[in-house]
């Protein structure tokens, strides 16, 4: 999630924090997966921690990270130490807006004073038989308006 946060959706700065962070350029046939068909750049990464895709969409700029193994809450844990501390100035909301079966989705609305600033969204697969546990995504406020 760090590269999609600090690289705030823009494409040359989330490119060069992918690189810098080891993801690769996704093989075609991953890049049309990951990117829904939807114009946009895809990377990949592989270490000792797993396996990771990461995406962003050319239209709306919506920058997501694909989780293909772990624990879904100590991702969602590892997510949440992410968002803003008490004092930062920022505050932020939770909701889960979806849950059904295996599948849990919750959005975090992050605000300054009186406006939405970011939106995170993080959808958890609790299946064990899934070959993607979890996919976290972010937009900047003038994205998702």
């Amino acid at each position: 999630m760090t590269t999609c946060v600090v690289g705030r959706s823009d494409l040359p700065a989330v490119e060069q924090l992918a690189q810098k962070n080891g993801f690769q350029a996704a093989p075609s046939d991953a890049a049309r997966h990951y990117l829904y068909g939807n114009p946009g750049k895809a990377w990949v990464l592989e270490n000792e921690q797993g396996h990771y895709g990461l995406s962003l969409l050319a239209a709306n700029h919506l920058c997501s990270i694909f989780v293909h193994q772990g624990d879904p809450d100590d991702i969602q844990a590892s997510m949440e130490a992410w968002l803003p501390k008490k004092d930062s100035g920022y505050t932020f909301t939770k909701q889960i807006i979806s849950s059904s079966g295996d599948l849990r989705t919750t959005a975090y609305d992050i605000i300054q004073g009186p406006k939405i600033v970011e939106r995170w969204v993080i959808t958890i697969n609790y299946s064990q038989s899934s070959g993607l546990v979890a996919i976290m995504s972010y937009t900047g406020a003038e994205a998702s308006s």
